[in-house]
């Protein structure tokens, strides 16, 4: 059984409940204890990193449906695109204070007449606050597909044997 996004995230919400409610249950039993207050405090961030999460990943499959570009004479249009490959680029935990806790995630994309091209998103708390296309040419596309047999397959063909 697979669930939906959104059985996912009711689910993620109610196991952040239950670890609030424990952490209460062990403040309310021991009001002194530092046990009972760590518990809660880790269990609120531990909640609203989830929310976050969530809010990114929303923002991060929106940004590509309503991107248009034009990039060397050419109109690129991310509403109708297939997302061939996708992937978190990296997050920044430490650094500038502006670029902490930004998310970058990077796919493969194909136009529905063919071009291929890289999508790149930049996201915080649920906010996009860049984002970029680049046209691939075939062989940057083979490139991207190296740990992806599958998709090269259905897309260039079965691969030489050596």
């Amino acid at each position: 059984m697979k669930l939906t996004e959104k059985q996912a995230w009711i689910l993620v919400a109610l196991g952040g409940a239950a670890l609030i409610a424990a952490a209460a249950s062990s403040l309310l039993a021991d009001p002194a204890g530092p046990v009972g207050l760590v518990l809660m405090l880790v269990a609120v961030w531990k909640l609203l990193r989830q929310f976050e999460g969530e809010q990114n990943g929303r923002a991060i499959r929106a940004a590509l449906g309503d991107y248009e570009e034009i990039i060397d004479g050419v109109l690129w249009v991310g509403k109708g695109a297939e997302v061939v490959v996708s992937g978190q680029v990296y997050q920044v935990g430490v650094g500038e204070p502006a670029q902490v806790g930004v998310v970058y995630w990077e796919r493969l994309c194909r136009t529905a007449n063919g071009s291929w091209f890289s999508f790149r998103v930049a996201v915080r708390q649920g906010c996009v606050i860049d984002r970029r296309l680049t046209p691939l040419d075939e062989g940057e596309v083979r490139f991207w597909l190296h740990g992806h047999k599958d998709i090269h397959v259905r897309f260039f063909g079965e691969l030489p044997t050596a």
